[in-house]
């Protein structure tokens, strides 16, 4: 099972790394539906069961998040709470230890940047949040997937250079 979670979470990667790099938050959302998928299964595997609701949480906030943005409609914010109060409470039901937070943190952090109007703050939240995924994947053995994140953070700090930080000088 270790071996499948790493090759899931290498699909993973080739989601984020594409993701990350296209313009549109459009274009963004519809990859990281795939990569928390397949993250989601990965963490399974691994029996990690905190990460896997939070990846699979993710999965159902940004599939709504696409599906609004398809429309050219705000992400409404009774929405984002209710995000935001199910991620708390997935939480709550999967935390064994102090490390089991570390998903929760990331999780909020996440619902934050799907609902970001502009593609630079959804990019700079993504980088805050990979930081925090790195921590935990590293302690829980999820080896690939922590590679994985310091591949996207390479990956989002080059996206914020090309079409952010390029802009504003």
């Amino acid at each position: 099972m270790f071996i499948v979670a790493q090759i899931l979470a290498f699909f993973a990667l080739i989601a984020n790394v594409v993701a990350i790099q296209l313009k549109k938050k459009k274009q963004i959302l519809f990859f990281w539906i795939f990569a928390a998928f397949f993250f989601t299964l990965s963490f399974i595997f691994l029996q990690a069961y905190s990460g896997a609701l939070a990846c699979a949480i993710a999965g159902v906030q940004t599939t709504l998040s696409y599906f609004f943005e398809k429309r050219n409609k705000k992400f409404p914010l009774w929405l984002a709470i209710i995000s935001i109060f199910v991620s708390l409470l997935a939480g709550f039901f999967t935390y064994q230890q102090p490390l089991d937070l570390l998903p929760i943190i990331a999780a909020i952090i996440y619902v934050y940047s799907i609902i970001q109007t502009q593609e630079k703050f959804i990019r700079q939240l993504t980088l805050l949040n990979l930081f925090i995924w790195i921590i935990y994947d590293f302690i829980i053995g999820a080896y690939v997937t922590a590679v994985s994140d310091a591949i996207f953070i390479v990956s989002t700090i080059i996206a914020i250079s090309r079409y952010d930080f390029s802009k504003n000088h």
